[in-house]
């Protein structure tokens, strides 16, 4: 199976499961998936870009839709 489809059937199962999504500050556009437990995984996937994230004190997001830097703090520590 390509790599392509892998990343993408892992980011249709963090979509479907209980994982909180997270948004814009200004304008609430979807950025992505936070794991809902442990706060410790964020998921990212824009077309063929998919970035999973784990255990970091800051992970920081340009929206793609208006430009905003957003900041999420302390996954997982």
């Amino acid at each position: 199976m390509p790599e392509e489809a892998i990343q993408d059937n892992d980011y249709k199962a963090a979509a479907r499961c209980q994982d909180v999504p997270f948004g814009c500050s200004a304008c609430h556009s979807l950025l992505g998936y936070v794991d809902k437990g442990t706060r410790s995984k964020i998921r990212v996937k824009y077309r063929d870009l998919y970035i999973r994230v784990t255990d970091a004190k800051l992970v920081e997001i340009t929206c793609r839709s208006c430009g905003e830097l957003n900041q999420l703090e302390s996954l997982g520590h």
